[in-house]
């Protein structure tokens, strides 16, 4: 069990990370970010509180994604490593995806 934790531990950084951010984004981001309510906003190009957030999360992604890569070098073989690191890329893409998607202003 405690080999499967040090493998995986990295995926708890997102559920970690989801009320502390979500905390700033309704008392700081909005405010200065605004959100994407008008599509005039979007036309011209201005970054709104959903595109930091997503921004936020898919950096938070890679850096798990990297994590990974670097635990990696425990598995042995070729194909359980390969498993691994789609396992891991699958995995944190779906939860970051969730977590952003729960936080879109409307």
């Amino acid at each position: 069990m405690r080999k499967v934790v040090k493998l995986f531990w990295q995926l708890a950084i997102l559920p970690i990370l989801y009320i502390p951010y979500r905390i700033l984004n309704e008392t700081v981001l909005i405010n200065i970010l605004g959100c994407s309510c008008s599509t005039d906003d979007i036309c011209r190009g201005v970054i709104d509180a959903n595109d930091f957030t997503k921004l936020f999360f898919s950096i938070v992604v890679i850096v798990i994604i990297v994590i990974s890569v670097y635990k990696v070098k425990s598995i042995s073989k070729i194909s359980s490593k390969v498993i691994y690191i789609m396992c891991i890329t699958c995995i944190s893409t779906a939860i970051g995806n969730i977590l952003y998607q729960s936080m879109l202003l409307k």
